[in-house]
């Protein structure tokens, strides 16, 4: 086989946020694999140990193994993953892009408000203990380091020249989904962008519906 995808995880996540999404690729005949972001997976001290510097060149050591063994690699970025990818594909020659509720423009606290409030109404808690531990698991220092990502990665938006795919979820609470029609607006008519109504950040782990219909768009994409 000659096309691999390589998988890219975001901030404060770990490969298993797309474990969904790779099975599924896996399935339809698609060769994946995940890159393990530094200091990501383990404790609130193993990222804060780690900057953004050092998250982008774990990804550009994976995807530099990848490129001596295949011939095209794809690289499917989640949430701060599609900046990473975006800002390694405007460095090595790669195939197709994936932005999955990818941000330009972070936290939409009016739908982490109603959301707190519809749960807390019904009982459900795991909505509210993913805002919480997605808070304390990342300390000030590290938090500064994703906004540097940011801004690092944002500006080579304009210089990707790769078939890409958008997609994003407009209840996404940690990406506002406008960030969305930015990335489009950047990459311009090569970039195919789908707003999905609902969902949630996490949408391979925590919505049922959207996460079958994200994975049939990326599967038909590729």
């Amino acid at each position: 086989m000659d096309t691999i995808n390589l998988l890219i995880h975001g901030f404060n996540g770990f490969t298993d946020d797309m474990d969904y999404l790779k099975d599924y690729l896996e399935k339809s005949g698609h060769k994946t694999c995940s890159a393990e972001l530094a200091g990501h997976g383990g404790s609130r001290l193993d990222l804060h140990m780690t900057s953004h510097i050092d998250w982008i060149k774990s990804a550009e050591t994976e995807l530099q193994k990848l490129l001596k063994e295949y011939k095209t690699v794809n690289l499917i970025g989640f949430s701060m993953g599609g900046l990473i990818a975006a800002y390694l594909a405007t460095k090595y020659k790669v195939g197709k892009l994936v932005f999955i509720n990818s941000p330009i423009y972070f936290w939409n606290f009016k739908l982490i408000i109603l959301q707190i409030l519809k749960d807390l109404k019904s009982g459900e808690r795991s909505k509210i203990d993913y805002y919480f531990k997605s808070v304390n698991g990342a300390s000030t220092k590290s938090g500064l380091d994703f906004v540097k990502l940011l801004i690092f990665t944002k500006d080579c938006l304009k210089r990707v020249n790769n078939e890409a795919l958008i997609l994003q979820c407009t209840h996404d609470e940690t990406v506002r989904y406008k960030s969305a029609y930015y990335i489009k607006r950047k990459l311009g008519d090569k970039a195919k962008l789908k707003i999905y109504k609902g969902g949630h950040h996490v949408v391979f782990k925590k919505t049922r519906r959207l996460k079958d219909e994200f994975c049939k768009e990326i599967g038909i994409f590729l």
